[in-house]
């Protein structure tokens, strides 16, 4: 059996040096791990961040297409006036009154008043519509700044907590 020495001998020098090792790489991890967390949680951060810019530029983009669909009902509404008036005029000097006096002129500016009164409306509507677009952009930017700090506080409390 002095035979079977040398080999437990070995092994538990192997058993010793494989303890050695592993704690090395636990201890190598411990310290590297505060380290992987902190980029974790940068990474995390300027995830949010970017999240909160496309939902920002989502609804900019939403306010941009309210401007210019305001712009085209805009034009529309201004022909249809001008389309408008000139039936009236044609009706009227086809009849063989005077355009240029009394009432076919008060007819043409009440048909001006509602359109005008129509633009207005649409006009407030659409203000309201963009102002809101852009405030929930402001406010989708804000919040992906407020969870991007909050993600490096949480970080940062808990790097403290361990010491």
């Amino acid at each position: 059996m002095a035979f079977l020495l040398p080999a437990a001998a070995t092994t538990a020098t192997t058993a010793t040096a494989t303890t050695a090792a592993t704690a090395t790489i636990g201890s190598t991890l411990m310290t590297a791990l505060p380290y992987v967390l902190a980029g974790a949680t940068v990474y995390q951060a300027r995830q949010n961040i970017a999240i909160g810019n496309q939902q920002a530029a989502y609804s900019q983009m939403q306010a941009d297409m309210a401007q210019d669909a305001y712009a085209i009902r805009k034009e529309a509404r201004k022909k249809d006036l001008a389309k408008k008036v000139g039936q009236q005029k044609t009706l009227y000097s086809v009849s063989g009154v005077d355009i240029f006096e009394g009432t076919p002129v008060d007819v043409f500016a009440d048909t001006a008043a509602s359109y005008g009164y129509e633009q207005f409306s649409d006009a407030y509507d659409t203000m309201g519509q963009i102002y809101g677009y852009e405030e929930s952009a402001r406010i989708a930017k804000e919040e992906g700044r407020q969870r991007a700090f909050g993600n490096l506080l949480d970080y940062g409390l808990t790097f403290a907590r361990r010491g």
